[in-house]
């Protein structure tokens, strides 16, 4: 009898906790919706990085970049039209390394960068495109912590697919290609990623330049 009636005491205390649980769960999922749906709207503005200019070896103009301004100082920078062919140059450049690859590793895939498949630009500027889709983008890194210059003050994060391109291209063996080019102070390209999809297969290009 003892052991029945601990057993059915420790039962009771379960359905206590799981009716707490239930009890609580909808607050809670309240005030995700609710941190949601009244989050910071996505606008469109142009910024002038100043703290870049110290940069002068780096072949942009950080004058009236546009910008997609999240809220609560997370920002994402545009490369603006005149910055664009600067930066589709660099880009295409690593169509070499791939090359490279292929003939270095046979079961590497023929992947190669369309200068027309580049985006620089989200689909429109509605609150859904500016807040969800992918595209080319500046992100800047001119300081440490400390204040002192940084190895790679500017890294161009390049995409050839919208959000929904980049579904229906995994779902039908489609090809996608996106990454990162680093900048050293002087200029030069100090390091770059190279990430491809082929459908469901997947294949990363890394390397240090200059050092």
């Amino acid at each position: 009898m003892w052991f029945k009636k601990k057993k059915a005491t420790k039962n009771i205390e379960k359905t206590q906790l799981y009716a707490h649980l239930e009890s609580s769960l909808p607050a809670k999922q309240q005030k995700v919706i609710d941190e949601w749906v009244n989050r910071p709207k996505p606008i469109l503005k142009l910024l002038t990085r100043e703290d870049m200019f110290t940069y002068s070896n780096l072949p942009y103009d950080f004058h009236d970049l546009p910008v997609v301004d999240y809220g609560k100082g997370a920002m994402r920078y545009l490369i603006s039209e005149n910055n664009q062919d600067v930066a589709r140059r660099d880009i295409l450049s690593l169509n070499a390394i791939l090359v490279e690859k292929q003939s270095e590793n046979k079961s590497f895939p023929s992947f190669k960068i369309e200068a027309s498949k580049i985006r620089f630009n989200p689909k429109s500027n509605s609150q859904e495109d500016l807040e969800n889709d992918d595209y080319s983008c500046f992100a800047f890194n001119p300081v440490t912590s400390t204040g002192k210059p940084t190895k790679y003050p500017l890294t161009i994060e390049f995409k050839t697919l919208s959000q929904d391109e980049q579904w229906r291209s995994q779902q039908r063996n489609g090809i996608n290609i996106f990454g990162s080019i680093s900048y050293l102070a002087n200029g030069l390209i100090g390091k770059y990623q190279i990430n491809c999809w082929k459908g469901q297969n997947f294949w990363s290009v890394k390397r240090i330049l200059n050092q």
